[in-house]
C-alpha cells in the first residue's frame, strides 16, 4: 500500500533539483545572483506596461528564489537592490510567488508592487456590479465603488469524511488509539493505516488550496511560510526518518480548536508534529523511569514543555527546541531556562543533532552562554558533547544554563527503539501528555 494519498503519491516525493530554468523567450535577459544558500534569478524585460489611466510605465525586473529558506525571508537578502523600495525591514515586505519560468518566491516592498503594476494591487477600487451579488456590500449609494484588499482565503466545506479525518488526526495528536494505531507506539502511523476507509477524493481538499497553482504547491508545500498563508489543512513532513502525510497545519489547528463539534488539540497550538512527538517521547522516557511528568505547565511567566518531579523532591524543566531560523526565539528559550535555574534543573530536547549544535553555537555567539571548549566546529559524538554540557553546568564560574540535552532520535531509540526500555503497550496508551 502506498504511504500517502493516491492522488499525491506519484509525484509529491520528487524535488525540483532537476528543474531547469527554461522557456525564457518572454524575457530579454535572465541571470542568477551569486548569493550563498539561494538560487535567485533575475528576469528582465525591455518593454513597458500600460497603467489603468492610460499612461505607460517600465516594468521592474522580475526576480525570485528557486531555493528559498523554508522558514521565511532571509533579512540579509530581502529586499533585493533591484527593488525600488529597498532597503526596508523584512517585516514590512510582501510575499509574491510565480510559477513561470520555474516556481519561485520573492519578498518585495509596496513600492515594487506599485512600480510593477502601476497601482497598489493590495487595494483596488471596483464597480460593485462587477462582483457577484452575494459579495456586494449592503447599503451602497449610486456611483459608489468597492475597495478590495488583498486576496480572499479559499473556503472549505466540512464534509462528513473531512470531519472524520480531522477527528482521527486530533485523536492521534492527543495520544489516543485511532483504528488500532498510536502516534508513539506506531511511530507516526502511515496514512492508509488511519484514513484508508475514507473517500480519497474528498480528503484531497485537505492537502490542496484550489486557488494555488499546482507547480507552486509541488515546489513549496513543505515550507513554513507557504503553509501559514495557504488554505491547506494537512501537509507531509518527516518525523523519525519517516514521511508522515497527516501533519496538521496551523489552519487545521485553528479549525479544530475553534469548533464545538471537533475535538481540541493538546499542547501548544503553534507546535509542529515533530515537536509534539518529542514531548511525548520525553514524557514516556521519564514516566517509565518512575518519575511524575507534567506537560505544558505554567511556571511564573512561562509555559514549560515538560516538568519532571523526581523521588528526591527535585524537579527538572525540559524545553523542546526544533530547527528554524527564528533566532530570537532560540535566545528567548535560553533566557527562559536560565531564569528558571533557581526553581529546577533545565534540560533541552533538540529535534536533531544539527539543530543541537547550531543552537548551542548561537547561544554562545550571542553572548548568552559559554562552554569551556567553545563553539562546536563540527558535529561530534553526542555522548562527548553532552558530557561537556554537564560539566559546564556543574561549574559555577561558567555561564551555562543547560544541565543536559538529547535529541528526538535518541529518545526514540532509548524508549521504544532498539535500545529501548521494557514498556508495556498499555502503559504508553495510558500516559497523559
Amino acid at each position: 500500500m502506498p504511504p500517502g494519498p493516491p492522488d499525491l503519491q506519484s509525484d509529491r516525493d520528487a524535488q525540483y533539483d532537476d528543474y531547469q530554468v527554461g522557456s525564457l523567450q518572454d524575457f530579454d535577459r535572465a541571470y542568477p545572483l551569486d548569493i550563498d544558500g539561494h538560487d535567485i534569478w533575475i528576469f528582465e524585460r525591455e518593454d513597458v506596461g500600460r497603467n489603468p489611466d492610460g499612461s505607460w510605465h517600465k516594468d521592474p525586473a522580475v526576480f525570485g528564489d528557486l531555493n528559498p529558506d523554508p522558514h521565511g525571508p532571509d533579512p540579509d537578502v530581502w529586499p533585493l537592490e533591484y527593488d525600488p523600495g529597498a532597503p526596508a525591514d523584512v517585516e514590512d515586505l510582501v510575499r509574491v510567488m510565480g510559477a513561470y519560468p520555474a516556481p519561485h518566491v520573492a519578498w518585495v516592498t509596496h513600492e515594487y508592487l506599485e512600480a510593477r503594476d502601476g497601482y497598489d494591487p493590495r487595494r483596488v477600487e471596483v464597480d460593485p456590479q462587477m462582483l457577484p451579488p452575494w459579495k456586494r456590500p449592503d447599503g451602497l449609494m449610486s456611483g459608489e465603488t468597492v475597495t478590495l484588499t488583498g486576496g480572499e482565503e479559499s473556503s472549505m466545506t466540512l464534509t462528513e469524511d473531512r470531519k472524520e479525518a480531522l477527528c482521527r488526526l486530533a485523536g492521534l495528536w492527543n495520544g489516543e488509539v485511532v483504528r488500532g494505531q498510536h502516534i508513539l507506539l506506531d511511530k507516526c502511523p502511515r496514512w492508509n493505516e488511519v484514513f484508508s476507509d475514507l473517500d480519497d477524493a474528498d480528503l484531497q481538499r485537505l492537502f490542496e488550496d484550489p486557488n494555488l497553482n499546482d507547480d507552486l504547491v509541488e515546489a513549496f508545500r513543505d515550507h513554513q511560510w507557504f503553509e501559514e498563508r495557504a488554505s491547506v489543512f494537512l501537509k507531509p513532513t518527516r518525523v523519525l526518518r519517516r514521511k508522515v502525510w497527516w501533519a496538521p497545519t496551523l489552519k487545521a489547528k485553528t479549525l479544530l480548536t475553534g469548533r464545538d463539534d471537533l475535538p481540541d488539540l493538546r499542547g501548544d497550538p503553534r507546535e509542529r508534529l515533530l515537536h509534539r512527538v518529542t514531548v511525548g517521547l520525553a514524557a514516556l522516557w521519564h514516566a517509565a523511569k518512575g518519575r511524575d511528568v507534567e506537560t505544558y505547565v505554567p511556571v511564573g511567566d512561562y509555559v514549560i514543555d515538560l516538568v519532571i518531579h523526581g523521588d528526591d523532591g527535585e524537579q527538572a524543566f525540559i524545553e523542546v527546541v526544533t530547527g528554524h531560523q527564528n533566532w530570537q526565539l532560540h535566545r528567548s528559550t535560553y533566557l527562559k531556562l536560565s531564569d528558571l535555574q533557581s526553581q529546577g534543573t533545565p534540560w533541552v530536547m533538540f529535534d536533531s543533532r544539527t539543530t543541537a549544535f547550531q543552537v548551542q553555537n548561537h547561544w554562545q555567539r550571542a553572548g548568552l552562554a559559554e562552554l569551556p571548549t567553545g563553539t562546536f566546529d563540527s558535529e561530534p559524538r553526542l555522548s562527548w558533547a553532552r558530557e561537556k554540557s554537564r560539566k559546564a553546568f556543574a561549574k559555577r564560574e561558567v555561564d551555562w544554563a543547560v544541565k543536559d540535552w538529547a535529541t528526538t532520535d535518541w529518545l526514540w531509540r532509548n524508549t521504544l527503539g532498539r535500545d529501548g526500555l521494557d514498556i508495556e503497550r498499555e502503559f504508553v496508551i495510558s500516559l497523559d501528555w
